[in-house]
C-alpha cells in the first residue's frame, strides 16, 4: 500500500496513512479547534508535538491513549498538534 493522504473536518485535520509491516499507521496534524470522531476500529494515539484534550483529559508530548471501535472522541487543541496513530 502506498502512502495515502486524507483531509478531514474541512481541512483542519491532515493525515498520511501507510503500512508498517502488517500494521496500518497514520501520522497527522490537528489544527486548533474541536474535532469529534466516532472510531471504526481499535487504535492507539500518541502525541508527537503540542498538547491536546481528549474527552476532557490533557495529553502532552509522548502521551498515549487507546480507543476501541465505536468510541466517540472529542479532541480539543489550542494550536497545531502532531500525532501518530497505530491501528489494531
Amino acid at each position: 500500500m502506498a502512502a495515502q493522504y486524507q483531509s478531514h473536518n474541512g481541512g483542519a485535520v491532515q493525515t498520511l496513512r501507510y503500512l508498517s509491516g502488517e500494521r496500518q499507521v497514520e501520522v497527522g496534524v490537528f489544527e486548533a479547534g474541536e474535532h469529534q470522531f466516532t472510531l471504526d476500529r481499535r487504535q492507539t494515539v500518541r502525541v508527537l508535538d503540542g498538547h491536546m484534550s481528549v474527552n476532557g483529559d490533557t495529553l502532552l508530548v509522548g502521551a498515549e491513549r487507546e480507543f476501541n471501535a465505536g468510541d466517540t472522541v472529542l479532541i480539543v487543541c489550542d494550536g497545531p498538534v502532531a500525532y501518530i496513530c497505530f491501528y489494531a
